[in-house]
């Protein structure tokens, strides 16, 4: 069995390293996608924006997980498995368009 303190310790320890992780990750993605260019010349900035903003919400929703360690460790694993089926889904696809569907009906040429 598991102790509730040995939990909490690896749920704070699990969570804390997918946050740095996700944080470096968002690094040497900001770096290589807008300050050296390094994508692919087919890559939109739609998309590479879509990218951005899919990952960056990653090293905030594992800290989310990591505080609620605090109230349940339990509550924090499942947050966890959660973000990672959510990590599954295209999500950049799905964000790329809905901008496109927000910029049409701005310009009037939406069928909405």
């Amino acid at each position: 069995m598991v102790s509730e303190r040995n939990r909490f310790t690896a749920v704070l320890f699990y969570g804390g390293t997918l946050a740095v992780l996700g944080i470096f990750h968002n690094l040497i993605w900001w770096y290589g996608a807008y300050r050296a260019r390094l994508t692919a010349p087919d890559l939109t900035a739609q998309k590479r924006r879509a990218l951005t903003l899919t990952w960056m919400a990653g090293p905030v929703l594992y800290g989310v997980c990591v505080g609620l360690a605090w109230w349940d460790p339990r509550i924090s694993l499942a947050g966890f498995v959660l973000l990672g089926i959510v990590y599954l889904l295209p999500t950049p696809r799905v964000l790329v368009a809905a901008q496109r569907a927000r910029t049409s009906r701005r310009h009037g040429t939406g069928h909405a």
